[in-house]
């Protein structure tokens, strides 16, 4: 029993890292968008001008504000997802109930993004960008998967050892 208590430790610190760095990579993607805003804001405003030409009436001009609003909302999505998931690790990291949803969610999440970074990896390549802010591009979105299997695996084991340890196994 002494063996699975020091896992559970080991898994509930992982667990209380991972969460930790999902916020971070949260509090980064902020900072990516805001300076990407900021620092290109004129070929945001050259976008959009062309958008708002080519919208030669007001059904088009309507289509192109809802695709900003989407847009802008995914982003919002993404980040609550991210400091929720990070935060409930962090907390279920400490020992406290954390729920069960989260522990579904972060597995989802881990799958949508595996998927999501193979396809962004190749896209990138096939884009034929800048190779050294694709290949960073890259890394981060792999880094930003691996945290999140390795929040997902460690909030599982870290369940399935709290019942181990309680005798409900």
């Amino acid at each position: 029993m002494e063996e699975k208590a020091v896992q559970l430790r080991r898994c509930e610190d992982t667990l209380y890292v991972s969460g930790t760095v999902l916020i971070l990579f949260g509090l980064w993607s902020l900072i990516k968008i805001t300076l990407e805003v900021v620092f290109y804001r004129d070929m945001m405003a050259d976008i959009i001008n062309s958008m708002q030409d080519a919208a030669d009436d007001q059904a088009d001009y309507f289509i192109v504000s809802l695709t900003y609003v989407l847009m802008y909302t995914a982003i919002a999505v993404d980040l609550l997802i991210r400091f929720y998931l990070g935060s409930r690790a962090r907390r279920d990291g400490r020992g406290e109930n954390a729920g069960r949803l989260y522990v579904g969610a972060a597995v989802l999440v881990c799958v949508i993004s595996g998927g999501d970074t193979v396809r962004y990896i190749i896209d990138s390549f096939r884009a034929g960008g800048g190779l050294f802010s694709t290949l960073v591009n890259c890394f981060v979105e792999f880094t930003s998967f691996l945290v999140y299997l390795s929040t997902a695996a460690a909030a599982l084991k870290v369940k399935q050892l709290r019942r181990t340890l309680k005798g409900e196994v």
